[in-house]
């Protein structure tokens, strides 16, 4: 009985609320969604630990977080994020993970940077608008200030900036940009910015 509640509170929990059908699709607002705090190091170590047995791509997530010794609160922000990025599915009290997933979980360190980079572009938009900027910039250098205070523009600070701190962990494991943590500017490697001068 506590086990079927368990699993009827985690299925609750994941179950995915009907989008909101609108007259005319918008763009996606960058700065509209904050971003759970969870390292890559974290998603593919789950993203391995799904692929492989006993679960082979589906785990009940109350098992899953009892055999990683996971609470609820760290598990559910995890898989969220993995869900989002298109990486595995949140499915009725169960996480699936996807063929992206899966691939993400056999590569080698290089390509696994490139499906990252591909799963940011296609799901995180504040990603690509930082990016954006850079490019645009002669000195290919754009102020986190500016972001975060857009970030503020739709939630609270705290939430802007653990927003940001994870948009930039993750752009850098995808090399999308490198961060000054000193200057707290964002800018381009330097292979690409010797791209961008040829």
């Amino acid at each position: 009985a506590f086990r079927q509640m368990v699993d009827d509170i985690y299925g609750i929990m994941t179950r995915r609320k009907a989008p909101e059908v609108h007259a005319a699709a918008a763009a996606p607002n960058p700065f509209a969604h904050p971003l759970h705090p969870v390292g890559t190091n974290l998603m593919a170590g789950l993203l391995e630990t799904l692929r492989s047995q006993p679960y082979n791509g589906r785990a009940d997530l109350p098992a899953l977080a009892a055999a990683l010794q996971f609470e609820v609160d760290e598990l559910l922000p995890l898989g969220e994020t993995l869900s989002m990025l298109g990486l595995a599915v949140l499915e009725e009290g169960d996480i699936l993970i996807t063929e992206t997933g899966r691939r993400f979980a056999e590569a080698e360190t290089e390509d696994r940077k490139e499906i990252f980079a591909e799963a940011l572009r296609a799901h995180v938009p504040l990603i690509t608008e930082i990016r954006n900027v850079i490019d645009q910039r002669s000195n290919h250098r754009a102020a986190a200030v500016r972001f975060r205070d857009q970030l503020e523009d739709h939630m609270s600070p705290e939430y802007a900036e653990e927003t940001l701190r994870t948009v930039i962990a993750w752009g850098r494991y995808a090399e999308f940009f490198e961060y000054d943590e000193e200057a707290q500017q964002f800018g381009l490697e330097e292979e690409d910015e010797e791209d961008h001068e040829e």
